[in-house]
């Protein structure tokens, strides 16, 4: 059902493809297009590039001190724990979301390496989202390190997801041998 879900996604051919750094994501590409065609002009980003095409240059500058503990961005709540300081909301106007065209909106945009975002970057992305349509389909493992930056854990777990149950033993497809 998943694979059907995504090949039905990819037919439109009408999306972004994205993950922290360019490798990554066009791996992402590759892959996805095993599944269905892909379209050549299909945008490979990473996440600065994705953040860019969604966000104002106001709400990247404000995004780009999230991470830090002692900033005071208006749109970042930070919140105190004994494992650490972990943003625990993010208000984004809708001014921090760019005006786009319509044709340059896509309908699905992919995320891999989710983790890697931190949750204010990832709210922003849902915003800018709900406000074109854009439907988001991303995936990450919340057990690796991830968005953990300057001693603050990602807190991915808050944003709305499927888990998949935990496995007793991980082999990646380039790992077989083991």
């Amino acid at each position: 059902a998943v694979m059907s879900l995504v090949k039905n996604m990819l037919g439109t051919n009408n999306i972004w493809v994205g993950a922290p750094n360019s490798n990554q994501a066009s791996k992402l590409k590759t892959s996805l297009s095993k599944l269905s065609e892909v379209s050549e002009s299909t945008p490979v980003l990473t996440k600065q590039e994705l953040l860019e095409r969604l966000l104002t240059e106001q709400a990247l500058q404000a995004l780009e001190h999230s991470h830090e503990v002692d900033t005071e961005e208006g749109c970042v709540k930070k919140k105190n724990t004994p494992q650490g300081t972990f943003i625990h909301h993010a208000d984004i106007p809708d001014t921090y979301i760019k005006q786009l065209n319509t044709s340059e909106v896509p309908k699905y945009i992919f995320i891999d390496e989710a983790t890697h975002f931190n949750l204010a970057e990832l709210i922003a992305i849902d915003v800018a989202a709900k406000k074109y349509g854009i439907k988001i389909l991303s995936a990450g493992d919340t057990l690796q390190k991830g968005a953990v930056i300057s001693n603050m854990p990602s807190n991915v777990n808050d944003i709305f997801s499927w888990k998949s149950p935990a496995l007793t033993i991980s082999v990646r497809a380039g790992n077989s041998h083991k």
